[in-house]
């Protein structure tokens, strides 16, 4: 049972019983709807298992192709998730649902027997701390990169072996066969793997989406204290060990900076022509750059679909909501870490 409640629940967090009081604490339905599917997900285990004696007759050839792949990465707490909602509202993509996270044995064949009776995947851009409400929304799929990438999802450097490559490319071609449109996927942790998927991947192209420091930063540290229960212990990757810090806002500007310096080692290996690096305040001022640009890569122009003449801006999550005297820390530690 432990293994799992794992599933939905990563291994570095302490204390997931705490965690769902706070969640409760919250009343944010899309906080709702995570828990709703966590305890689903346990309740359909023998289901899932049984669904995975068909997802693998669904794969097996390496023959075809995996069609485009645009995924969207990032460091937590920048926006992957609103600009995953956003392609995905506007373009015609495939993308991860929540009903596949109920069965992570066997996505492809939930989504060939469920899908048709999804409804549409974002009618508002709601989202909590990455998790979306009802079975047909956005959903980052971490479950399938633990397959490739291994489960510690906390490890700076993952990296694919033979197996894994073939196993991810099999999969992204049964995916294509069974969709048959390019998918858009976010997965926050690709940003410490792009190189090595986009090698395994020549189809792939990457959205590295980054925030301005100051307001990063604060939303680390929140972010620390709703999911973790301890603004000390860290909340996603960071350079660290990953253990409790004794200064949590010299760590979270510590892991501020040091997805930074991630997004520029990929963009390097990567090459800028596919790894896209976004500043989140741009993002949202003006959308339908992005869209276009993803509709240019994701279609060749004979097919390309039209964009809507408008597309309405994002606000900018950009206010302080921390005492002053965190926050005029978090400042003086960035300006003095620059």
């Amino acid at each position: 049972m432990s293994r799992i409640l794992r599933r939905y629940v990563p291994g570095h967090f302490r204390q997931p019983w705490r965690l769902a009081g706070r969640l409760l604490q919250t009343r944010d339905p899309a906080a709702f709807a995570a828990m709703s599917f966590a305890a689903l997900g346990v309740a359909f285990s023998p289901f899932d298992l049984l669904l995975s004696l068909l997802e693998s007759s669904g794969q097996g050839a390496v023959a075809g192709e995996t069609g485009p792949l645009l995924f969207i990465c990032g460091a937590p707490r920048v926006g992957t998730t609103l600009v995953h909602q956003t392609l995905v509202k506007h373009l015609p993509v495939s993308h991860f649902t929540n009903l596949t996270s109920l069965f992570p044995s066997a996505p492809l064949a939930a989504t060939r027997l469920f899908g048709r009776f999804l409804g549409e995947p974002v009618r508002e851009y709601r989202s909590f701390y990455g998790r979306t409400t009802r079975l047909s929304g956005l959903n980052d799929a971490l479950y399938l990169w633990d397959r490739w990438l291994g489960h510690d999802r906390l490890d700076p450097a993952p990296q694919l072996n033979d197996e894994a490559t073939r196993e991810m490319r099999e999969f992204f071609i049964a995916w294509r066969g069974l969709t048959e449109r390019p998918l858009v996927a976010k997965c926050n942790r690709l940003n410490a793997a792009a190189a090595t998927v986009a090698k395994a991947l020549p189809e792939a192209r990457f959205i590295c989406i980054e925030r301005e420091p100051v307001w990063h930063a604060q939303s680390l540290l929140q972010a620390r204290a709703m999911i973790t229960g301890d603004p000390r212990a860290p909340y996603g990757l960071t350079g660290g060990a990953g253990g409790e810090a004794d200064d949590p806002i010299a760590s979270v500007v510590e892991q501020v900076r040091f997805h930074r310096a991630l997004a520029e080692k990929q963009e390097q290996l990567v090459g800028a022509e596919r790894f896209w690096r976004v500043p989140y305040e741009e993002f949202c001022r003006d959308p339908r750059v992005l869209l276009g640009h993803a509709a240019e890569t994701l279609w060749p122009s004979h097919e390309r679909p039209q964009l809507p003449e408008e597309v309405e801006p994002h606000r900018v999550a950009n206010r302080r909501t921390v005492d002053a005297e965190t926050f005029e820390r978090i400042e003086k530690s960035l300006a003095e870490a620059a």
